[in-house]
């Protein structure tokens, strides 16, 4: 079995020496055509562009748009008092959206009921005020007191329950 393996061999190497070699190159004028295409493509072209049309393509710095029939230099002059709340402010107002009704512990794990939520440390609030969502965080439960933190400011507040209405 060893002689016939070894005698095919023998026989085919000489026939694959005078096989011909196959390029994977493409022929010189398809080469050269797309080389042209490739040319065409990375021109660039001069763009003769106003201030106001470069501006305007700018997403970063978008133009201010002006009404009709308004001088944009003698525009009426509006003047806007921006009021600053400190995130501590802010934090105390909307703590006090923050209506829980109790809390329970089961085994170690505490929850605070806020209307019929069950939330645990670490769960977020959706707070409304001034049309603006805020999402305050629940930091910390004990049995008489809760903690909420809104980015760096953290405020306790105590666990009252409802008033009932008589």
């Amino acid at each position: 079995m060893k002689s016939l393996s070894t005698l095919l061999i023998l026989i085919a190497a000489p026939l694959g020496l005078w096989a011909e070699p196959v390029s994977d190159l493409l022929p010189p004028q398809t080469r050269a055509e797309t080389l042209n295409l490739a040319r065409t493509l990375l021109a660039t072209k001069p763009m003769d562009l106003t201030e106001e049309a470069l501006a305007a393509m700018n997403p970063f710095n978008p133009l201010v748009p002006v009404a009709p029939g308004v001088d944009p230099e003698k525009g009426p002059v509006q003047v806007v008092e921006t009021v600053l709340v400190k995130d501590r402010d802010l934090l105390s107002k909307l703590a006090e959206d923050v209506m829980p009704s109790g809390m329970m512990q089961l085994g170690d794990r505490k929850v605070l009921l806020v209307g019929k939520k069950k939330l645990k440390v670490g769960d977020r609030i959706l707070v409304n005020s001034d049309s603006t969502v805020y999402e305050l965080e629940v930091s910390a439960i004990e049995r008489t007191t809760f903690s909420l933190r809104l980015k760096n400011e953290e405020i306790t507040r105590l666990i009252k329950a409802p008033n009932k209405k008589q």
